[in-house]
């Protein structure tokens, strides 16, 4: 095929074999939308000797193969079929006339379906009139009796008979080559007269590739060892036992294709050299390996091009190339060394020849069998390269039977919210614990009016006993008509204050109230309590009051306990009572192990600027939940990292308060827009992904570094030298890196600092030491998880006798 340029665009190749028995299960090698270069042509010739060749059978059913070459199953668009040319040419290659069938020509022919070319090779050919009445005539019928006949004589006056009819009609081909492998000492012969009969002028490996776009791709390398999961980039030219490990990625995660076979060619030439074929394997990042391979001893065939061949979720056929280079065996070098010049250069932490011996840092000793370090106190790790706590803080990060904690304003003006809880509460409550039953084991109720705490019960047993007790605070009646400002604070208080009553961290304080906090001047005991117990706390403000929809974000009684709030990885919303049986059960529900993204109006003093949001967003996380309220709009987009719109489900919508969910597309960074005037109050954050715990504790004259120093403490204290520490309870798979501190007074950067690794820790995350001086700092924490994506999480915290905003 020389002459033809093969692609999709000039000569088109289909192969049909012709089949030695009548049981043949008939289909197409390859229909005329499957061959795009010469390379892919050679590949499917190659095939054919291990998937088509049938030796034990002697006979010639051409009849068939002719019938399927004319039916609309074949001479379709969607194989590839070109109706708006004229030049479709048939060429028939047999090592045999004695057919078994009566083949006929005649009526494709005289149809113009076809032209129709023959060939015959070999002895076998006994009746060369049988060829030419196939072909219509004596000018389209051709005997080879041998390979030199075959190869050099025969295979230009085809390409001119084929290119004749070409440039006298449509100047494009269609070509259908029949296959007979009737023996198999004419096999590769056939083949070679197919190969060299097509062979491109611009199309091959040195010259245009085709390439395609998709959904599916192939990562592979190569192993000696059926266990390893760890790729070389080539094979071993003088191993015996050389196989492929591949891993293959589809945008559709929930259906995975497989891998069936692989085909090696010679890179340069296209000849075929060996297969294998793929088998499964459990608990590999490369879960499809293959069968054992040599490469050739020739050294011109170094290169190799391996076609790897697959069926996707659907069960259509797909194949890759990939390419490799045979290596001669080398030194294999330990611990992250590296070949060069046939020896192991080592890292900063290993020696030896292998790069095996350790090198041990902070006074470690080596032990005489030079396999490991010995430590002193405070050290650990195969090289002691990593610090440890001298002292481990006893601290458990579980997610079961926490403390909830109900803060109710009994007041007229919060009666709407009465009435809400003494009837819904436990409903609301089933609703948020439906996926996690057992998130709560304690149950504490206080109620405060205008004046003081009037109820505070810290033992309840269950839910349904908490609702029974805001029953009875309702049905006795309320005797304070209730201010828009109320001591919050000290009610807050009250129920901190039985810090061993409330399971830390991360149980729930949850505040329903138609006031703001009048005593914020006083908050000062209430974030070190907040401190102690670890809770979050979220504050429900009743917009359907006399106080009115929402306190403006001037207004400190309000700013200081949303600040709060936000400090404890809580939240502050402003909800219609008549509609809080509706929302919070289910608001509740999307709070647990929650992880907050930002807060993007805490900066901006709680108003909506017409600066977009940015969130990063890691490749676990499945669910974004999004809070805001504001007078007027709501988010008007989401974009995801490749700046595609996505739909937001809106799970809550009051006039002032929203609450959306969406669900990433990509990892990435998205992108969110709200612009509304005045107060605007906003929170998003995630309960899926990876989960960040920060603790301080202050550096020691012994320790002026902290790298010894496990948390120890909520909140730092103002001008003393501290360090941050942090856990993540995916310790195997989600990696911090480093973290930044902003002064949230003042806006300006407190620290940015790497992020450093120990052990026998409870945060085994440490920073390097900062001093903050203003009341509250924002801790921007940056990981990475198990797929390498990166991720973000903002966290809150109060820095303890630090400047207030003025």
């Amino acid at each position: 095929m020389h002459p033809f340029n093969v692609g999709l665009n000039n000569a088109r190749v289909g192969i049909i074999p012709v089949a030695g028995s009548p049981d043949f299960v008939f289909s197409t090698i390859v229909g005329l939308n499957g061959i795009t270069n010469q390379f892919i042509l050679n590949t499917y010739l190659s095939q054919t000797y291990s998937d088509f060749q049938d030796f034990n059978h002697t006979g010639q059913y051409l009849n068939n193969a002719l019938t399927f070459s004319v039916s609309d199953n074949y001479r379709t668009v969607d194989n590839g079929f070109r109706p708006n040319i004229t030049n479709h040419v048939l060429i028939y290659v047999t090592t045999t006339t004695d057919f078994s069938d009566k083949p006929e020509t005649l009526d494709i022919l005289s149809n113009n379906l076809y032209g129709v070319i023959t060939v015959g090779y070999g002895p076998g050919i006994k009746d060369i009139g049988a060829l030419q009445k196939l072909a219509g005539g004596t000018g389209c019928a051709f005997n080879a009796p041998d390979k030199t006949t075959l190869l050099n004589k025969l295979v230009p006056v085809v390409q001119d008979l084929v290119l004749t009819s070409a440039s006298s009609q449509s100047g494009a081909n269609d070509v259908i080559t029949f296959l007979d492998f009737f023996t198999s000492t004419s096999i590769f012969q056939i083949i070679a007269f197919v190969n060299n009969l097509m062979h491109p002028f611009n199309v091959g490996l040195n010259n245009a590739r085709a390439r395609v776009q998709s959904g599916i791709q192939l990562f592979s390398g190569f192993t000696t060892s059926l266990v390893s999961d760890v790729p070389g980039l080539d094979p071993v030219q003088d191993s015996p036992n050389n196989m492929i490990i591949s891993y293959v990625h589809t945008t559709d995660l929930l259906r995975t294709p497989i891998l069936l076979q692989s085909s090696l060619y010679d890179a340069y030439t296209g000849n075929f050299f060996n297969a294998a074929r793929y088998q499964f394997r459990a608990d590999c990042s490369y879960p499809w390996v293959s069968q054992t391979f040599t490469c050739p001893d020739n050294s011109e065939m170094n290169e190799m091009a391996i076609m790897h061949y697959g069926e996707d979720a659907s069960g259509y056929a797909f194949q890759r190339v990939t390419f490799a280079h045979c290596n001669k065996q080398v030194l294999t070098c330990g611990n992250g060394g590296i070949r060069s010049n046939g020896t192991c250069v080592c890292d900063e932490y290993w020696q030896g020849k292998f790069c095996t011996i350790p090198i041990c840092v902070n006074n470690g000793t080596l032990d005489p069998t030079e396999q490991f370090c010995e430590c002193p106190t405070g050290y650990f790790g195969s090289n002691c390269q990593y610090d440890g706590c001298t002292r481990r803080n006893p601290y458990f990060f579980d997610t079961s039977k926490k403390t909830l904690a109900i803060l109710v304003e009994a007041t007229m003006n919060n009666k709407n919210n009465l009435d809400q809880l003494s009837q819904n509460l436990t409903a609301m409550i089933a609703t948020a614990t439906a996926q996690k039953t057992d998130w709560f084991g304690n149950y504490i109720l206080v109620a405060f009016n205008s004046f003081q705490v009037t109820t505070a019960i810290y033992n309840l047993p269950s839910v349904a006993a908490m609702q029974q007790a805001i029953r009875a605070i309702n049905v006795a009646g309320l005797s304070d008509d209730g201010n828009c400002a109320t001591n919050i604070f000290d009610a807050i208080d009250k129920v901190l204050m039985q810090s061993d009553r409330i399971v830390f961290p991360d149980s729930q304080v949850i505040i329903f109230t138609a006031s703001t906090a009048g005593d914020y001047l006083n908050r000062g005991d209430t974030v070190a309590h907040f401190g102690a117990t670890e809770a979050q706390l979220t504050w429900v403000y009743d917009t359907n009051s006399k106080c009115g929809i929402a306190p403006a974000q001037t207004d400190a009684s309000a700013s200081h306990l949303v600040r709060l709030c936000y400090a404890t990885d809580g939240n502050a919303l402003f909800v219609n009572s008549a509609l809080l049986s509706q929302f919070f059960g289910t608001y509740l529900a999307s709070r647990f192990y929650v992880a907050t993204l930002t807060n993007p109006t805490y900066k901006t003093n709680f108003k909506c600027d017409n600066a977009p949001w940015y969130i990063q967003v890691e490749t676990s996380m499945s669910s974004v939940y999004i809070t805001t309220s504001n007078y007027i709009g709501s988010i008007t987009a989401v974009t995801d990292p490749q700046g595609i719109m996505l739909n937001t489900d809106l799970i809550y919508s009051d006039s002032f308060t929203k609450f959306s969910m969406f669900k990433p597309s990509v990892p990435g960074i998205y992108t969110l827009n709200l612009a509304s005037p005045g107060t605007c109050y906003a929170s998003v954050y995630s309960n899926t992904g990876a989960k960040v715990y920060q603790y301080f504790a202050p550096t020691t004259a012994s320790d002026p570094i902290g790298a010894h120093l496990d948390g120890s403490q909520k909140t730092p204290n103002a001008g003393q030298s501290t360090i941050a520490t942090f856990h993540t309870p995916n310790r195997g798979t989600d990696l911090l890196k480093y973290v930044q501190i902003i002064d949230l007074v003042t806006n300006m950067p407190v620290l940015s600092s790497a992020l450093y690794l120990r052990q026998g820790c409870s945060f085994e995350y440490y920073s390097d030491p900062f001093v903050c001086q203003s009341d509250m700092i924002a801790v921007i924490v940056y990981g990475q998880d198990r797929t390498y994506a990166q991720f973000k999480r903002q966290l809150v915290a109060f820095c303890v006798n630090g400047t207030l905003p003025s």
